[in-house]
Parts: C-alpha cells; sequence; structure tokens
C-alpha cells in the first residue's frame, strides 16, 4: 500500500491571526490523505462576528437607546409575574422562530423585550429590523415614498422584525392598509416578527390597528404562526427608574 500523502501549504506568507488546521480527507491516490490549511484563530473570527453584528445592528433601524436591550438586561427581580412570564414567552418565542404580541401599558418593558428577540436573531447571523409606527407615519405625511417604500422592502426581507407601537397610525387609514400588507405577506411567508402595542387585549388590539385590526389579530393569534401576551398590572420601569 502506497503511503498516504501529506499536502503541506506555503506558510512563509501566512499573516498574523492565521491558525493550521489538519484534516484527514479522502484522497485521490490513496484511501485518505492529511491535509494542512490555514484558517483563522478563534480570536479573529471572534472579531469579525463582532464586526458583523455591528453592521447588522447599524441597518437594523434599532434606534440608539435600545441598542444594548438584551434578555441579560431585562431584570425581573422584584417584578410582578407579568413581567417574568413576558420575558420567558418572548425568550421562547425567540428560540422557536415564533411571533408575539407584546400588549400593555406604556413603560411596561414591551420594546425592550422586542429587540431582544431581535439581537438573539442577530446573534444566530440572521437578519433583523425595526420598524416605528409612528415613524412610518411621519415618512408617508412627509412624502417620503421612496424611503417608505425602502422601509417596506426591508421589512419583508428581513428574518426578523420588531413593529412597535402599532395603534399609533389609527387615523391614517392608508398607513393602516400598508401595514396589513407587510404583516399579512410576513404571515404567508411564515417569517416571524413581534408587534408591541397598548392595547390590554385582542378585541382592543384588532380596534387600534384600524380598518383591518380582525384581520391582523386573527393572523397573529394564529397558534402555528406565534402568540400573544398582556402585560396588566405591570408597574412602569421608568417611574421606577425615577424613583430610584
Amino acid at each position: 500500500m502506497r503511503n498516504a500523502s501529506l499536502t503541506v501549504p506555503d506558510l512563509r506568507n501566512a499573516t498574523h491571526g492565521q491558525k493550521i488546521v489538519i484534516s484527514r480527507e479522502k484522497g485521490w491516490h490513496t484511501p485518505y490523505e492529511f491535509v494542512v490549511r490555514v484558517g483563522a484563530c478563534s480570536n479573529v473570527t471572534a472579531l469579525q462576528e463582532q464586526d458583523r453584528m455591528k453592521r447588522v445592528i447599524e441597518n437594523s433601524g434599532i434606534p440608539e437607546r435600545y441598542r444594548d436591550c438584551r434578555f441579560s438586561s431585562f431584570i425581573t427581580a422584584n417584578c410582578s409575574q407579568c413581567v417574568r412570564d413576558a420575558k420567558l414567552m418572548a425568550e421562547d418565542c425567540a428560540a422557536q422562530g415564533l411571533s408575539l404580541v407584546i400588549m400593555g401599558d406604556p413603560g411596561t418593558g414591551k420594546t425592550h423585550l422586542s429587540i431582544a428577540m431581535a439581537h438573539e436573531y442577530i446573534s444566530r447571523g440572521k437578519s433583523a429590523v425595526f420598524i416605528s409606527v409612528i415613524a412610518l407615519l411621519d415618512s408617508i405625511k412627509a412624502g417620503f415614498e421612496d424611503r417608505t417604500l425602502k422601509i417596506e422592502s426591508a421589512v419583508k426581507e428581513a428574518d426578523f422584525v420588531v413593529i412597535d407601537d402599532l395603534g399609533a397610525q389609527r387615523d391614517n387609514t392608508w398607513v393602516t392598509e400598508r401595514l396589513f400588507e407587510l404583516i399579512d405577506y410576513r404571515y404567508r411567508e411564515k417569517k416571524p416578527m413581534a408587534i408591541t402595542s397598548n392595547a390590554m387585549n385582542m378585541n382592543q388590539f384588532a380596534d387600534l390597528a384600524g380598518k383591518r385590526g380582525a384581520m391582523i389579530a386573527s393572523r397573529m393569534s394564529d397558534k402555528s404562526y406565534g402568540d400573544y401576551i398582556i402585560m396588566k398590572n405591570c408597574a412602569d420601569f421608568r417611574q421606577n427608574v425615577l424613583i430610584a
């Protein structure tokens, strides 16, 4: 039997931050060959991943105030059960690739949890987009059609989307129609999203969502697509911070 060959690359020009990787592979002339390659070391790979995540976050539209919103920074100690339940449900939906509607009073952490879900996708190499209904409404009112179309395209194509403060558009039927089209598209394509709203039940959510609200609520209540949670009787964490 012929001796297994050893293929050694020229390492004279290898740069800093690389490592040698030896693998046992099936050869052309022998049962197996030991192949030596030069690859990026773990430190370089980690830096490249950090750069990738930074670029994705910068392009996601997540506001600066919420850039650091993670599940790890959503502290539930001394919080009511509804807050703990909301965090667990958001973590579960993010892990399973399901959608989630988070309803409740202002200041209960709805936006934090929805963006934490987005960061989970980003950490897994996926894309995520944050869209504020108010910002979309302002864009349309200002006549920025090109900008609006770009936003809508990004919302359709992203792996995960956060639609924040649904209900702020109730005075604009056209915006409601556009939102329904985006939500319906993601529902049909089984692309997950998180929606936040100040509604306190699904009927109110449907009312705040406008003319197509019942259809939106029906899609978001589909257990094969996602779930919803209502954060009732939860303290306003912003006021707690001010009091502290």
